[in-house]
């Protein structure tokens, strides 16, 4: 076999990962309990990996009490993969037993939409026909925020990323996603950061821009600050997106199906800045 740069290796250990968990979450009748290959819930966290494979090793593991566990042990931290958290959350939510499932809750809160009227399966939400010309009243509404913090054709506010091309660039189950779990996939350039000030205070934002003095950045509502960079005693990137979580609780299902209809529509291409 040839390898080149780890790509065909990881490949084969993911596959194997995966045919190993699918035999472990259906063991023989009067079999012991069979304990969870410690590579394969370590497989969850490498990102060489890509995503749609690590999601099956997921989904795998959950059929196990034993994978389950461990899997609820790791989404208890920071080592749990953001990009699988949807995934996860939506699995122990409906298809797990009652009480691994009030375990999970606790862990990884079901989504709850308007009125915390739960959020449907995924398969249920792909399948709903959604309203695009509702979605983009959605998309406009004060509550809902979007035109505020985003771009679309050369309208609304340029904080977070441009979603002129959203519906180029991502799936529905990615539009799904990128609203549900805001951190799982953060465009580069729209990462958060902390700055420690000698002062003991803690400042955050998008950073802007830097020159030798000083560094700006750009928060949540747009307003930009500047820092002396001889004010500045330490500077972090966080794992984080300025995006605000639950954006769901405001909408109703159907909305929340129309908003993602909507964006499914947005197809012009972004120019590159220079």
């Amino acid at each position: 076999m040839r390898w080149r740069n780890g790509t065909v290796g990881t490949r084969w250990m993911m596959t194997a990962f995966v045919m190993i968990a699918a035999m472990i979450a259906l063991p023989l009748p009067g079999a012991e309990p069979v304990s969870v290959p410690a590579d394969l819930a370590t497989s969850l966290t490498n990102t060489v990996i890509e995503v749609s494979k690590r999601k099956a090793a997921l989904l795998a593991l959950i059929k196990t009490p034993a994978g389950a566990d461990q899997v609820l042990q790791m989404a208890d931290t920071d080592l749990f993969p953001v990009d699988l958290r949807m995934t996860a959350t939506l699995e122990f939510t409906y298809n797990v037993p009652a009480d691994l499932k009030q375990k999970a809750a606790a862990i990884l809160p079901p989504y709850l939409t308007q009125n915390s009227v739960p959020l449907p399966p995924l398969a249920t939400l792909l399948k709903m026909k959604g309203d695009a010309f509702n979605g983009a009243k959605v998309y406009m509404r004060p509550d809902a925020n979007c035109i505020n913090c985003h771009l679309t054709s050369g309208r609304g506010v340029e904080i977070g990323p441009d979603l002129s091309d959203a519906g180029l660039r991502l799936s529905r189950e990615e539009l799904f996603e990128n609203i549900l779990e805001p951190n799982a996939t953060i465009s580069p350039g729209f990462e958060a950061w902390q700055l420690t000030l000698k002062n003991g205070d803690d400042v955050y934002g998008i950073l802007a821009g830097e020159t030798a003095a000083e560094v700006t950045l750009k928060d949540h509502k747009g307003a930009l600050s500047q820092y002396k960079l001889s004010d500045i005693t330490k500077r972090q990137k966080l794992r984080v997106s300025i995006m605000p979580m639950l954006l769901q609780q405001v909408l109703t299902v159907q909305e929340l199906v129309d908003l993602v209809e909507y964006m499914s529509t947005l197809k012009t291409p972004v120019k590159k800045k220079n």
